[in-house]
């Protein structure tokens, strides 16, 4: 029985197909070719957010956090509140800059939070920046 393998995924699937009256196996290989970015947000709730947070409870924020990154095409990798400045931290792998972006902007534009966005970089992406070559003329100089 033929196996056909499509790539560019990021899992294999397998599934029965039918083509000209015989059986055959169709395979899916998912692999990732470029490294989707993950962002960090964290921020506090304003005192108009403190009371829509407290009437819905963490969950719903957490929910509707997830809508909002599935919205632009992401994921929501964790969720957590916290103490201190900042009420809650976040991370998200979205496609690209404009996406975490326009996340960021609606959040901060609802007036019911104050978030900040921090790219994060891997210990492997910090390992090329290293080696790197980079032209810089401090001020002044």
């Amino acid at each position: 029985m033929p196996t056909w393998l499509l790539t560019g995924f990021r899992r294999s699937y397998q599934a029965p197909y039918s083509l000209n009256n015989t059986n055959q196996t169709l395979v899916i290989k998912r692999k990732r070719r470029c490294k989707i970015p993950k962002y960090l947000f964290h921020g506090s709730y304003t005192e108009e957010g403190l009371k829509g947070f407290l009437k819905e409870g963490g969950s719903k924020r957490r929910e509707a956090t997830k809508q909002l990154v599935e919205s632009v095409g992401g994921t929501l990798e964790a969720y957590y509140f916290a103490f201190g400045d900042n009420d809650f931290y976040v991370i998200v792998e979205v496609p690209d800059n404009k996406s975490a972006a326009a996340g960021s902007l609606v959040a901060n534009a609802s007036g019911t939070v104050k978030v900040k966005t921090v790219v994060l970089l891997t210990p492997e992406e910090v390992d090329e920046v290293a080696k790197m070559t980079v032209e810089y003329r401090p001020p002044g100089q």
